[in-house]
């Protein structure tokens, strides 16, 4: 380990001990929050459903591909530019 990133304030506030640090928390906190809102995207998309077939009058095999296609070009998003 480089003897730059050893010296930083994150760093040390994470390293060593055993009780949790204000750092543990915010670590917490973000991945919580962050899981929720990953939940949230995929409940935005069940919940404009219908709403989105009957304004552009699809079926739903068509509404269903558009859906993985976007899905899929997420995933390549996170892949390729993460």
């Amino acid at each position: 380990m480089s003897a730059s990133i050893s010296n930083t304030r994150g760093f040390r506030a994470v390293a060593g001990g055993d009780e949790a640090t204000r750092t543990h928390w915010h670590i917490a906190v973000a991945n919580g929050l962050g899981w929720g809102f990953d939940g949230m995207d995929s409940m935005v998309f069940s919940l404009v459903a219908p709403l989105v077939i009957t304004e552009f009058a699809l079926d739903l095999p068509s509404y269903r591909s558009g859906v993985q296609i976007a899905l899929f070009v997420g995933i390549a998003g996170l892949y390729f530019w993460p």
